[in-house]
Formats: C-alpha cells, structure tokens, sequence
C-alpha cells in the first residue's frame, strides 16, 4: 500500500490496482488504464511518488500514473530485465531501480541512457531488494546476499555480511524502510537490521597488498611446466620464447579474513581493454600475439573494495627466428635466385612445347570438324523428325476437314446439324494452323525461314486482317477501331502469309487480354521508307518482370494472382521470328491495369506494277446470341440452364447439345453470369474455369456466399485436369466437375439428374420444413471435417493409416472410401498421400525443419527416396531445393 501525497491510499497486488477510503474504509478499483491495459495483467511490487506523478514498478517494467488522468506511459523495452522491484530517484532526477536478478540498474530517463552493475562490477548478487540513498553518496541494496553500499560517483561496493554484524546474509523482498533521520530499516531471515548510515562514513579499507606467489610456464617440446618464480621476482618481467606457449600466474591478496570471498581482476593491456573477472587466485594465458603488453592484476576484498596496490607485470612475446626480419630477407632473395633460374628453365621448356601444341591443335582441329559434321547430320535428323510428326498430325486432320466439308455441301442437311459440322470444321483449320506453326518453328530451327514475296493491295488487306476479330470485338463490347493513314491506293511487295499471321496475332490477344466495353485502335501509318503499324488496347497490360520474356517461345506468365486465360506461348514468338525474316522490328510498351501498345515496323517496298484489287468474301461479325436467351425465357415447362463460357464456338456447341432440352442464358464470364442471376431464376449452371474478369471458381465462391444461388447446382466444365484444381472445386462447393473434352450424353445426363435432385431437396424442405443453408452446406462441411480430421491425425501420428481416418470421424473404412470417391473424387490413398505432400511442402517452405528425412518422417514417409520422388513429380520441384 501507498500513500500519495493528496492523502490517497493506493494498494495494489496479483492482477489489480485500486484506492482505498481511509475514513470509510470503501475499495474502489482502478479503471483508467487508458491504452496500457497491460497493467492489469501485472504483479504490482512498489510505488514512488515525485512532481511527474506515481511510479509503479511491476513485473512488466515500470508505469507512470496520474491521478487524474490515470496511466500516462510504460517502460519496459529500455531496461535488460523487465520485473522491477524497488526504484528511487535522486537529487539529480536519476532513478535507481533494483530489479530480480538484474544487478542494479541506473536510469537516466533524460537521455534514456540506461547503465548496469551486477556481480561482475562487484556487486554480491543480482537480486536486490530495494535501493535507498543516505546523506554522503551511497546507496544501500539489500539482497539475497548480504548487504551492499554503493558510491553513486565511484561505483565502489561494499558488501556487509554475517561476520561483519548483520544477522543474515539474506534478506526480505517488502520488508525495507527508511524513516525521516536517515536510519534504516531492513528485514531478513535472521530478523530486521536496523542503523545509521553515519556510523559506516569513517570506515577504511586496509589496503591490503597483492603480492605473486608462483609462476610457472609450459614448455610444449616436452609437455612439462617449468617453475619461473624467481626468474619473475629478478627481471620483474616476463618472457615468452617461441616453445613456451602459456604460463600460470598465481597471486594472494595478505588478507587472511575469508580468503576465500576475495575476488580478482586482469587486463591485458595491449590487447584487451575489458576486466575479466575470477574467483581463483591464479590466472593462466596461452596462445598471447607476438609483441609487447602489461598485466594488470587487481584484487578486491570482502567488504568490495578493491585493493589500491595493483600489479604491473611486463609481458613479452617473442617471435620464432623465422618471423624476424633479417631471416625474411634473407629468404626473399634466396627465393628470388630460385624464381629465377626457375624462369630460364621454364622458357626453354616452353618453346619446346609450344612445338608440340600446334601439331596437337591442327589434330584436334581436323577431330573438330569431324565432330561438327556429326552434329550436323543430328540437327538435320531432328528437323526431320519434327517434320515426320507434323505431317503425321496433318495426315488424320485432312481425313476430318475433308469428309466434314462433303457433308456441309449436301443438300437438305438439318441446320442443326450443320452447324456442328462447321464448328468441328473450323477447329480442325485451327488445329491445323497450329501444326503449321510448328512446322514453321522447325523449319527456323532447321534453316532460316525465306520470304515469299507477292504484290498486294495494302488497304484491302488491313480491312480484311482488320474485320476477322470484328465478331469477337462485337460480342464482346469492345470498341474495336482501324485508323488508316497512308496511301489508300498503296501497293506493296509482300509476304502476305507471313504479314497476316503477325497482325493477327496482335488483334488476337489485344482482344483477348482487353475487359469488357475496353478498346482496342490499329493506326497503320506510312513513313518515309517503312510502314508503321501500331495495335493499342486498355486491357490488363503485362507484368514488368514479364514483358521481357513475353516474345520467347512457350512463355507463360509465373505472376500470381493473374486471370486463368490459357495460352500457348507461341504466337508472340512466330510473330517476332517473322517480324525479322520481313527485316522488321516488333516492340511493346505496356502497363500493369492499364494496357499494352505493340508496335511493327518493317520496310515499305513499293511494287513496280498495281495489281487488281484484293476481292473476296470477308469474314463477317459474328452475331450476338439471341436477346431472348439473355434477358428471359420462353415459359415452356423446361429447366433453365445458365452456360458460362467466354469461347463463343464453345459456347454455341454447349447450346446445339442442350437447347432440346432446356431453356438457356449465355453469360462470356462470371461478372455477366452474376448479372443474368439476378434479372431471372436459373434451375442450373454450366461454367468454364479459365476466363477473363472473373473465373470460375471466383463466380462459385460467390454463388456459395448468396443464401437465393447457394442451392444451385454447378457442373465445372474445364481442360485443366489438375488434381489440385478439382479438389479446389469441390471444397468451395461444386456439384460436378468434367473434363474437355467431354461426352455430350455424359452431360446431359449429370445435367437433368442435378436438376431432378435439386427439384427434390426443394419439396423434401418444405415438407420438413428445413432451411436452404442446411443442405447446400452437408457435403462442403464433410469435405471441411475430412481435411481437419486428416490433419490432426498427421501432427499426432504422421504413420497413421486409412482406418484410424475412419475411425476418427466414425465411419467404416469401406463407407470411407466410398464417400470419399463420391464427393473428393480422389481414392483415399490419393487424397491421404495429397495431404502428406501439402503440409511437407509448407514445413520445406518455413524451414521448420533442417534435413529431408525429418521432413519426410514428420508426414508418415518412411522412405526417404520414395518421398523425394513423390514430391517432385507433385510439385515439379527437389525438396532440397527448398533448403538451399
């Protein structure tokens, strides 16, 4: 308890601060704890009071107190230890603070500047008690043993113990007191000690002498110690030859009073300039630097005075013959002699087998070229695999394109049916172009890639590149613009087939990579001897770590976060490897969020003689799906079904094969799906994964999150076949997930069955009357209490095996895998194997763990090879690769 100068009785304990009324004896607990609410959480030890406030000193530091404004700051950060017993503050607004096994402490809270004295600055323990100031520039500290004074000025200690009068050498942690004549008071286990601190101003110390006893050295010829003691006394220094590694130095101090307390001090001056502290009378150096240095050696007594009579002892280190300068020299020009003569013998040498080198080289020259003409020979076989393969694929492509266009020419053909037939038709064109990109690389790889020159009418041509992404443009929203500024009765010498797979590799993906209602302008421009083309779109822009890569072949973005789009890799390169057969240049500027500029520069070769203009057909815009499928649905009695999928031959495929049979909405993404779900009721849903804008999981992530679409089911139609994906899929809460390609049949049925269930879960809630919540939520909260359960068993027994998985969530091993197959879509071994790899893989990433065999026994692999494999194949990369 305290008491604050305003006459307040503060008391404060385990956990708790509050006032006390003294005339009603009323407790009222503290509560302005402002922002340190650390406070109540620590064990109060004591108070102090001055102008700035209430110091309470705790377990946790030191906190500051106003009592009206209540807690104003905490320290604790500044100071070696945190539980602070006692503090006092001096004259000089210093504070002294007597902490639990941190020695003293002295706080300049000015400059912050915190200094600390403990056993090594002669101190007789580490934890004091309380810190109280007499009138002639001590401070007492009371510990856990004996009694200490302290010179504020000199950090001089006297330390007083049983035999100097007190009646124990340990004392009480509260039991301290100081009353207003300066007398102390102190509380121990032998009782309280109680005296003037006037009574101890004449005491002096005895100044006893410190005096060498035995010196000894070591002699590593022979291993022995050699006793020096009067060769010490007599040259009043020491020493050390080359062989005499180390020396033993022992000393007393003349005070037969508890020699045993005395403690002692040496520095090596020199060398150090540190004190190194010991409780042994004797000090032994060895391995002492070559050069000359003075020992100091101090004693102090029991009472912590040190003695005033130091030792002062010349050391010399001498170093070996063969590190003295005459011998250095000495060597160097014997060493130079030999440099030399060396020289003359090696030129000779030298010239003789420079003789024998070049008849060497012109026979490793002629080996050379033999082997160049091998390798030669296996670059052509190469190239004509590639070929091989290529015309390989294109053989069965003719056999589909050519039937295919027989059937579309017959007559009397059912629309339907025709349409298919053109969409495999134009795929299997796509495919083929795709083949001859290849055939193109490979022949590059091969030979350089030959210009194939025609005279062509220029703006006919752009119009015509310019139009064959208008379809898309249009189905997409985009404000899709061609600025011609050149000569509109222009006729160049050009490779046309060449020049069009440029452009339209450009338009292609500055449509693709573009948001909806964006912008995509062409500026084709004629200078004074090229031709500038420039293709500008406000799409997503590239990533700067990626720009630089973006034209090598098969290059795929690494970036996170970026959108599921697909992609080759390949385009960007042909177009910049044709960009430089044309003699050309291809550059990009882009910015991330806010598109991309490709720019194609190539000489302008004017032809000699026009030629007719370009005619043909021109590939009309595709047209829009019918507004009738958007914006509402013909109340015929059938199921609506919502397609997601931003490939419009995609998306007209999935409605010839479900138009029979439901009722459709078209959305290109899940942004334009969101859109149509609240305009009208969907019954199901078929969504792609890759998509701009917004992907499939995200747009089942926010199915799941609307209590009127969570119900809905959701067939995930997708080419990505990865594992990883479709578990992804199903924990967010999809109901069915089937690869590309796929069978029509196959989806139709998994279609009118998710439609025919969802129906039912629809009439079983209302005749039992439960929520929609409930059921939508079963299978994600099973596939939720899988993972948890199976991650528990792996941090409590990484060996476990599949029935300790079932008996951990109560079902039979055969129910087990069954349900598993059913709503994971992974065996049991798989998914159990899956998230073994998982959590190796998090402990390799935190390298929580040093070695791989920790690694693979801490997820249940007992074989550490088998582990490295399974890994690898899983994440593509070494597990060592992780500890680099």
């Amino acid at each position: 308890m305290f008491a604050s100068k305003s006459e307040k009785l503060w008391a404060g304990g385990r956990e708790f601060l509050c006032t006390v009324d003294t005339a009603t004896l009323d407790i009222e607990l503290f509560t302005k704890y402002n922002n340190f609410n650390s406070l109540q959480n620590t064990i109060i030890l004591s108070f102090f009071e001055d102008e700035d406030g209430i110091w309470i000193t705790t377990n946790n530091g030191i906190y500051l107190l106003d009592e009206d404004k209540g807690i104003v700051d905490h320290f604790v950060n500044q100071f070696p230890r945190k539980k602070i017993l006692h503090l006092y503050k001096d004259k000089d607004d210093i504070f002294w603070l007597a902490t639990d096994g941190g020695g003293l402490l002295r706080w300049d809270r000015t400059s912050d500047k915190v200094q600390q004295f403990t056993r090594k600055q002669g101190l007789s323990n580490d934890v004091i008690y309380a810190v109280y100031e007499d009138d002639y520039g001590y401070l007492w500290l009371p510990s856990q043993y004996g009694l200490m004074r302290f010179h504020k000025q000199t950090y001089q200690v006297n330390v007083y113990l049983p035999e100097d009068g007190i009646p124990h050498q340990e004392f009480n942690r509260l039991s301290h007191a100081q009353v207003p004549d300066g007398r102390l008071y102190f509380g121990g286990l032998g009782g309280v000690t109680s005296f003037h601190p006037k009574d101890f101003v004449e005491e002096k110390s005895d100044n006893t002498h410190l005096q060498i006893v035995g010196f000894e050295k070591l002699n590593s010829r022979n291993g022995q110690n050699k006793d020096c003691f009067y060769d010490l006394i007599d040259n009043q220094c020491i020493v050390l030859r080359p062989h005499e590694k180390s020396f033993r130095l022992e000393f007393a101090l003349l005070n037969y009073k508890s020699p045993k307390d005395n403690r002692y001090a040496y520095r090596i001056e020199g060398l150090e300039s540190e004190w190194t502290y010991t409780q042994e009378n004797y000090l032994r150096l060895n391995g002492l630097p070559y050069g000359n240095y003075t020992l100091h050696v101090k004693a102090q007594e029991l009472n912590g005075q040190w003695s005033q009579h130091h030792l002062l002892i010349p050391v010399e280190v001498l170093k070996p013959i063969y590190l003295r300068w005459w011998f250095i020299a000495l060597s160097l020009a014997i060493l130079i002699l030999l440099v030399f003569q060396m020289i003359r013998q090696r030129t000779k040498k030298l010239q003789a087998e420079t003789v024998r080198l070049e008849l060497e080289v012109a026979r490793r020259t002629a080996t050379i070229e033999k082997q160049a003409a091998e390798l030669q020979v296996l670059s052509e076989q190469k190239s004509r695999f590639f070929l091989n393969v290529a015309h390989d694929l294109r053989t069965p492509l003719t056999f589909i394109t050519t039937p295919i266009s027989l059937f579309i020419e017959e007559k009397g053909l059912d629309e339907r049916v025709k349409k298919l037939l053109e969409s495999i038709r134009k795929n299997a064109n796509h495919l083929l172009g795709m083949v001859e990109s290849i055939l193109d690389l490979s022949r590059e790889d091969r030979q350089p890639l030959a210009l194939e020159e025609k005279t062509v009418y220029f703006p006919k041509l752009i119009e015509h590149i310019f139009s064959l992404q208008e379809a898309y443009a249009n189905m997409h929203d985009i404000q899709y613009n061609l600025h011609y500024r050149a000569n509109k009765h222009l006729y160049l010498m050009l490779d046309k087939a060449k020049f069009e797979k440029i452009i339209q590799n450009l338009l292609a993906n500055a449509l693709k990579y573009n948001s909806k209602e964006g912008k995509v302008d062409v500026y084709v421009e004629e200078l004074h001897s090229t031709m500038r083309i420039e293709v500008k779109d406000t799409g997503v822009g590239i990533h700067p770590n990626d720009l630089p890569h973006i034209f090598e072949r098969y290059f795929q973005s690494k970036q996170p976060n970026m959108p599921i789009q697909g992609g080759s890799g390949i385009g960007l390169a042909i177009a910049q490897e044709y960009a430089q057969v044309m003699q050309g240049e291809l550059t990009v500027e882009s910015r991330l969020n806010e598109g991309s500029t490709f720019t194609f520069i190539f000489p302008k070769k004017v032809a000699d003689t026009p030629i007719a203009e370009v005619s043909g057909n021109t590939l009309q815009p595709l047209q829009k799906a019918q507004e009738s499928s958007k914006n509402g649905h013909i109340k015929n009695g059938k199921p609506h079904l919502l397609i997601v999928e931003d490939n419009l031959e995609m998306q007209d495929l999935l409605q010839q094969i479900t138009n029979p049979y439901f009722e459709l909405a078209l959305a290109e993404n899940g942004e334009a799906a969101l859109e149509i779900l609240q305009k009208q009721s969907i019954d199901c849903i078929v969504t792609d994964l890759m998509m701009p804008h917004m992907d499939g999981l995200e747009l089942i992530t926010t199915l799941k999150k609307h209590s009127l679409w969570q119900s809905l089911p959701v067939v995930m139609l997708t080419a990505r076949a990865n594992e990883q994906d479709k578990l992804q899929a199903l924990r967010i809460g999809i109901d069915d997930y089937l690869y590309k390609p796929f069978s029509p049949q196959e989806l139709l049925t998994r279609l009118q069955n998710l439609v025919k269930n969802h129906q039912s879960r629809k009439n079983y809630q209302r005749l039992e009357g439960l929520t929609e919540e409930t059921l939508v939520s079963a299978k994600q909260q099973w596939i939720e209490r899988l993972e948890k359960s199976t991650i528990l068993l792996l941090k409590n027994n990484p060996e476990f095996t599949l029935l300790d998985l079932a008996d951990e969530i109560n079902l039979s091993e055969r129910h087990l895998r069954r349900k598993m197959k059913e709503i994971v879509g992974m065996s049991a071994n798989e998914y159990i194997r899956e998230v073994r790899l998982q959590k190796a893989r998090q402990i390799l990433e935190q390298k929580a763990m040093n070695t791989i065999s920790e690694v693979s026994y801490a997820v249940g692999f007992s074989s550490v090879s088998y582990f490295t494999k399974v890994f690898t194949e899983r994440f593509g990369r070494r597990p060592s690769e992780y500890l680099l």
